[in-house]
């Protein structure tokens, strides 16, 4: 699933299928779902364990144990729902929240007391949760760069979100960081020197409508660069 570069010359003309048909990417994940899956599953099974741990070193009991575990796995999860689009506290708070509901179900069921180890619970879910979310969007991410592997030709260069040029050296790659070191955006060139792909996974998302990473393709066919939706 590597990128290997390529011109898109006449992309307006041509239908979606067309383009994927002929995109040398050979997507089998066209929309990039599958690293949020790898994410949400690497988020909740690190949630989870973290979870479980914490509230068993707390002193919990084995109910509070198996809320905590739940409660992370739930928080961790939101790394690849989100992609990263939601912070690592609001992880955690949906862990502790979901650890606090499945422990005092299990209190109700049982016939304890409501808030019977409810705060051993939640300690175990928030910090499961915060570290799963970490975790799963570390992953997600470096599994999402193998995927999309830079050219032989290949730089680096720090800035903004939108500071690429539409023109490179023919037949490279180039990779833009913020100042933390966070990789933004990875753009391809073809034969000609023009941009033919940029894949985002990283930038302003406030609203959570993106997930990442996503592929822009770049249309060249009016004689002007044009970045299709993703």
């Amino acid at each position: 699933m590597n990128f290997h570069l390529y011109h898109y010359a006449g992309i307006g003309q041509r239908s979606d299928s067309e383009l994927q048909a002929n995109n040398p990417v050979k997507y089998i994940d066209p929309d990039g779902r599958v690293f949020n899956i790898i994410a949400a599953g690497a988020g909740a099974i690190v949630g989870a364990g973290v979870g479980a741990v914490t509230t068993a070193l707390a002193g919990g009991s084995k109910k509070d144990i198996a809320a905590a575990a739940l409660g992370g796995a739930a928080g961790g999860a939101l790394a690849g729902f989100t992609c990263g689009a939601s912070l690592v506290v609001t992880a955690a708070v949906t862990g502790a929240a979901v650890a606090a509901g499945v422990d005092i179900a299990i209190n109700a069921y049982q016939g304890n007391d409501l808030l019977d180890g409810v705060d051993k619970a939640v300690l175990g879910g928030g910090v499961g949760g915060g570290v799963g979310y970490v975790a799963g969007v570390a992953i997600g991410t470096a599994a999402s760069e193998l995927k999309y592997k830079p050219s032989k030709n290949h730089s680096i260069t720090q800035g903004r979100v939108g500071s690429l040029k539409t023109e490179g050296k023919p037949n490279s790659s180039i990779d833009l960081y913020d100042k933390k070191g966070n990789l933004l955006q990875r753009r391809f060139y073809g034969k000609d020197g023009k941009v033919t792909i940029a894949v985002d996974f990283s930038h302003g998302n406030e609203d959570g409508s993106h997930s990442f990473p996503h592929k822009h393709v770049w249309d060249w066919s009016k004689g002007y660069p044009q970045r299709l939706p993703e």
